[in-house]
């Protein structure tokens, strides 16, 4: 587990460079140990780059999904807080985006990988 301030940095480094959402999946892997947690796969492009090279964000464990309007969305502003000294069973950040309230939820850790 990589509860730490280097983590979410790593993240706010790419994030930079990655702000506009090309897809948002939530979903569940029946096939493992925990089959009630959901997990946010998030891909995150740079529209204004001819690369094709995205970011994929993937939050284990998700707890309180929330989900809004996607509907005109240009660019995301997402925030990750470390919360795991909050003492929430299995809960170490919470995922929230603060431009347009498009989500928030809860997570145990995420990945993040450059694709």
């Amino acid at each position: 587990m990589r509860i730490s301030k280097e983590h979410i940095a790593q993240f706010g480094q790419h994030h930079k460079e990655f702000r506009n959402l090309e897809s948002l999946h939530v979903y569940r892997d029946l096939s493992k140990e925990n089959r009630s947690g959901y997990n946010v796969e998030i891909i995150l492009c740079n529209t204004f780059v001819e690369e094709n090279t995205r970011m994929r964000i993937t939050f284990l464990e998700a707890r309180d999904i929330n989900i809004g309007s996607l509907e005109g969305i240009l660019a995301l502003m997402i925030k990750i807080n470390d919360v795991s000294k909050d003492q929430m069973e299995d809960i170490n950040y919470k995922i929230v985006e603060e431009e347009n309230c498009t989500f928030s939820f809860y997570c145990r850790d995420f990945d993040l990988e450059i694709i």
